[in-house]
């Protein structure tokens, strides 16, 4: 075998590590979302979406928070904010918003079609099973999730929307899911890709913006552009010791909980 052939294998085989790398960790990640809500409204009970009511005892939720999941679905640590934040008085539905997207074929059109007048139906319809659809509302998401909600926000204006937290944004966006997105391996540039400084700036005057970012993410280098755009509407918080992941909650929970107190103040 010669030198160039050894190195063309190495390549193969360090690619097909990745791959499965990518594989095990999501099996991992993306164990089935669940909590212990089962909606009266029988429709919601078909889409990928999780419910967590506001535990305090109080006559109404803080805020109703509708959370959007990252490219590996509405996986264990989301799940484990939403229960932390409705212990401390929020009513949350999670939304596993990769796998609604799934269900379309891969237009860039369609999709945004969808996000722009789908999503806020879904968002108003599922609150209101939690009594939180008169209040104040935060669109809230985590990495892709977070690139969704702002992009959603931007072109929906979502009604009663006060607030957007932006946990992780990347710089470019799409609305889908690909094996590129999975193993981090690229921008997308292509026709319905979105720069997400775009976003921030299309963001109604009149929402906040929380954008929160683990110290040791390396998507940090894009914030400098995105705080100029947001100006000073928009927070920004540093998280220590903390990854892109944001998965640890002894940190990271109780900082998240003053960023969303303070968008409803």
């Amino acid at each position: 075998m010669t030198f160039s052939a050894v190195k063309v294998v190495g390549a193969d085989l360090s690619h097909l590590a990745r791959g499965v790398t990518v594989f095990l960790l999501t099996l991992v990640a993306c164990a089935p979302a669940h909590s212990a809500y089962r909606p009266r409204d029988a429709q919601l009970r078909s889409e990928p979406l999780f419910f967590y009511p506001a535990h305090l005892d109080q006559p109404k939720p803080k805020a109703g928070i509708f959370f959007l999941g990252n490219d590996l679905g509405f996986w264990k640590p989301h799940q484990k904010l939403a229960q932390r934040l409705s212990d401390h008085g929020y009513a949350v539905v999670g939304f596993d918003v990769k796998k609604f997207l799934d269900r379309y074929p891969d237009s860039a059109l369609l999709r945004d079609s969808v996000l722009v007048h789908d999503v806020p139906l879904l968002m108003k319809r599922s609150l209101r099973e939690l009594g939180a659809d008169s209040g104040p509302i935060i669109i809230a998401g985590h990495s892709f999730g977070a690139d969704l909600a702002l992009w959603t926000e931007a072109h929906a204006h979502l009604p009663g929307v006060v607030g957007v937290l932006a946990l992780g944004p990347t710089r470019r966006d799409h609305p889908t899911v690909t094996i590129r997105d999975e193993m981090n391996s690229g921008e997308p540039t292509e026709p319905g890709s979105f720069a997400v400084v775009d976003q921030i700036r299309n963001t109604p005057k009149n929402v906040r913006i929380a954008l929160m970012r683990g110290a040791s993410d390396k998507e940090r280098t894009a914030d400098r552009a995105f705080i100029d755009a947001g100006g000073s509407r928009m927070s920004y918080t540093l998280i220590p010791f903390a990854s892109h992941s944001l998965k640890s909650l002894i940190i990271v929970g109780p900082m998240i909980e003053h960023a969303l107190d303070d968008l409803i103040d």
